[in-house]
């Protein structure tokens, strides 16, 4: 094969030749095999039908005159059955059929007998060549049509987006005209989209104030396409058609179209918005006045109980130094267990108070955590011995030996959960443990702390709001055991003025266990 002839190589698709003279067919398909091309051959215009029933011819290289069924008529079948194959006509000078005729009837192209090689593959190119420009018309028209389907879809998607949005979208051109407004703008503003379709948008919907401002901050849009709301949200006041301000945000983006800067806004209505803010600030300052009054009550309560309770344990215990009856000695213990009781109940609103109000401060200094635990052990362990308690206390020795934070806080911790672990347990005994959590190079080091009873169990249902204030267990401890529910609700709020959090696991018929965490620097850093 020649390189000239490699283009019709790449011919997909079959030929069919047709002639009644087998000599002219071989002649044909010589020709044919030199260019590469597949075929197929029919002796007449009948045989050629069978084929094209069979499958489908790119060309069909046919003569004129045969038997049976003449080239005229295979025109005609292929014209009515088979309109996409190209035919060929080749001839000699014949009396009943012309070149014009052949032509009209369907055909081609026309190639006259006796005809060279070279003339063949020449009007093979040109068919090759047509087909394939069509083809390639054909492929960019429907690239082009798949495009603007896709083009259609988008503008219909944004035109869906734009006209259910909630939020008013404006776009403005590179004068400050509007050039488009959905329907939210409409409703927000008042005007429909004729009445606001190329007016100045700061004419239109910026309070006349601020006209000086906006048109200063407009030069700069206009020249850089920058401003001090491009590319932020901004809270600005809007104007209605009806002349009323209202609050609006703003979101406002820049684009380059043909070297001239336009925008595009997004605006909200937050009208309500800020009705609901002004309202939620007035009901957070009603709050904040009924809290300090409640707390300054019940600060001014407690001390005023504490004045009297003091008066009452103080001559409970010169009555206890001086001879008393049995009967008499009974009453007094009864009297001093319930003044004792008392006094811890008006020290937990006291720190109720305090932590409710966040008037409670650290007041850290340097402390030996051996110490602070030898302190809270020595004021617990009587009141575990009368119940028959063990009280152990574990520090871990890794912890460093000197500490700065609020000793008086963390034993206040302590001392809260401990008074419940003492409470509640009848039984067993109790273990407190100090752990070192955290103790980089440099910085505050963080201890754990835990203390197990082998007491009531919390019921799951409640473990969530045991920190509450006022909270019990059960309705039953309240009776049996007393008190007001305060100590873990003040320990709980002293853990998180420490940086760390507290937490508990329960098991029934094992007990309770809380942890806590709290930060405190190391002596010296």
């Amino acid at each position: 094969m020649v390189q000239d002839d490699k283009e019709l190589s790449l011919w997909p698709e079959r030929f069919l030749l047709v002639d009644d003279d087998a000599g002219i067919l071989r002649f044909m398909q010589r020709h044919m095999d030199s260019f590469g091309l597949q075929t197929d051959q029919a002796m007449n215009g009948k045989e050629a039908v069978e084929f094209l029933q069979q499958q489908e011819y790119g060309v069909v290289i046919t003569d004129m005159m045969m038997p049976e069924m003449d080239g005229m008529e295979l025109l005609q079948y292929i014209g009515e059955h088979h309109s996409h194959s190209d035919v060929i006509v080749v001839s000699g000078h014949s009396k009943i059929y012309s070149f014009s005729d052949v032509i009209t009837a369907g055909a081609t192209d026309f190639i006259a007998k006796p005809f060279e090689r070279d003339e063949l593959k020449a009007k093979l190119k040109r068919i090759f060549r047509e087909r394939r420009l069509i083809t390639d018309l054909h492929t960019e028209i429907e690239a082009h049509e798949q495009e603007s389907l896709k083009r259609r879809e988008e503008q219909d998607k944004l035109r869906t987006i734009t006209s259910t949005a909630n939020d008013a979208i404006v776009m403005m051109d590179s004068d400050g005209h509007i050039t488009f407004w959905n329907e939210a703008a409409a409703r927000i503003f008042g005007y429909n989209n004729g009445e606001a379709l190329g007016q100045d948008v700061h004419d239109l919907i910026v309070p006349p104030r601020y006209h000086a401002m906006f048109q200063q901050g407009f030069q700069r849009f206009q020249k850089s396409g920058t401003g001090q709301a491009v590319g932020t949200t901004v809270e600005l006041a809007g104007l209605r058609k009806n002349g009323e301000e209202f609050p609006v945000e703003l979101s406002l983006a820049t684009v380059s179209l043909k070297g001239r800067w336009h925008a595009v806004g997004l605006m909200k209505d937050i009208t309500q918005r800020k009705r609901d803010e002004e309202e939620l600030l007035k009901a957070k300052a009603a709050a904040e006045v009924a809290s300090k009054t409640k707390s300054d009550f019940m600060n001014t309560i407690s001390h005023e109980l504490r004045t009297p309770m003091n008066g009452i344990m103080g001559f409970t215990a010169l009555l206890e130094a001086s001879e008393l009856t049995e009967k008499q000695d009974n009453y007094l213990s009864l009297i001093h267990k319930s003044a004792d009781r008392l006094m811890v109940l008006i020290t937990q609103l006291l720190n109720f108070s305090s932590v409710e109000t966040s008037t409670k401060d650290l007041n850290p200094t340097d402390f030996n955590i051996q110490k602070v635990f030898k302190t809270i052990r020595a004021q617990f362990q009587p009141k575990a011995e009368v119940k028959g308690l063990s009280l152990t206390c574990m520090i871990a020795d890794d912890i460093p030996a000197k500490l700065h934070g609020d000793h008086v806080i963390l034993q206040q911790i302590v001392s809260n959960i401990l008074e419940n672990a003492v409470k509640y347990t009848d039984e067993g005994g109790i273990v407190c443990e100090v752990t070192l959590e955290e103790c980089p190079v440099d910085g505050p080091v963080m201890l754990q702390i835990s203390i197990q009873d082998s007491g009531c169990a919390i019921p799951p249902e409640k473990q969530g709001i045991i920190f509450d204030s006022f909270t019990q267990g059960e309705e039953y401890m309240t009776r049996k055991y007393q008190g007001a529910g305060l100590g873990l609700t003040v320990a709980a709020k002293l853990v998180d003025l420490m940086g760390g959090t507290i937490w508990l696991d329960s098991v029934k018929d094992k007990g309770t266990t809380f942890y806590f965490t709290v930060k405190l620097d190391v002596a010296g850093n």
